[in-house]
């Protein structure tokens, strides 16, 4: 959760040389933050890469995939945040980083930022928060209880229940156990439970997949619910994530 007050009445007294940095995982609301400022302001977004050309919100999303050369002309950039308009008059726009590691923007970046962590929401406010979506509340619950209480995660799982007319089909669709876990994180739980530790190169080459996949999409979560201990060694399973690899290895072995 963030203090959407406190964000908006930062953005709304922004000092010009100043750029907003939103930080946090990957669907906690950095785009949603974002467009409520627009809201409320009545500006534009102009997405990166594309340049601002009129009074708006420069939304530079995965600001951290932004190579080091090119974030070396950002200090520059965020020292004016002014450009000219197709009348040709100057115009003021305000530059909004959001990235999952801040710690990959270059400093310069950093030090003209203020900075806004979105954090886990609540699971009352991630219901609230499907208030939008004309389905019964029991799916509302089921869908709350099973997206990992990721508020993007969570509508667009509303909506798609909406369309077909049932949850359960909903989650079938999109490969979802009533734990909320999709076959990769069943694929890492067993293979930790297994193995017992392996590096993240390990995990990520048994997988097929990348390391910033496994961090990104299982790890983040995983760390949060306490199933995974992380050190210079690597990855193991905490006896709460053992737990739910036996809970996986029952479930898989019932459908057998």
């Amino acid at each position: 959760m963030i203090d959407e007050r406190a964000l908006e009445e930062t953005f709304l007294n922004l000092p010009k040389k100043v750029a907003i940095l939103l930080y946090g995982h990957s669907g906690y609301g950095k785009t949603y933050q974002t467009e409520r400022l627009s809201r409320v302001s009545g500006l534009p977004i102009v997405k990166w890469p594309s340049w601002p050309d009129r009074e708006c919100i420069w939304f530079i999303e995965e600001a951290h995939k932004i190579n080091p050369r090119q974030q070396e002309r950002f200090p520059e950039i965020l020292d004016e945040q002014i450009c000219i308009d197709e009348a040709g008059e100057e115009a003021r726009y305000y530059t909004i980083f959001a990235t999952t590691n801040p710690n990959k923007l270059s400093l310069p970046i950093r030090t003209r930022c203020f900075d806004f962590q979105l954090t886990p929401y609540k699971p009352e406010e991630i219901f609230s928060m499907l208030s939008d979506v004309d389905i019964p509340p029991d799916w509302k619950h089921e869908i709350v209880r099973r997206t990992r209480l990721v508020p993007r995660l969570a509508h667009d799982t509303a909506e798609y229940a909406y369309s077909l007319k049932s949850v359960e089909k909903c989650f079938s669709n999109l490969g979802i156990d009533k734990y909320g876990l999709k076959d990769i994180d069943h694929k890492y739980l067993i293979l930790l439970f297994r193995e017992g530790q392996l590096s993240i190169n390990q995990i990520a080459a048994k997988l097929t997949v990348d390391e910033e996949t496994v961090e990104e999409m299982v790890e983040e979560y995983f760390k949060e619910v306490g199933w995974i201990n992380i050190t210079s060694r690597g990855r193991n399973l905490t006896d709460k994530g053992k737990t739910m690899a036996l809970e996986v290895i029952r479930s898989k072995a019932k459908h057998v």
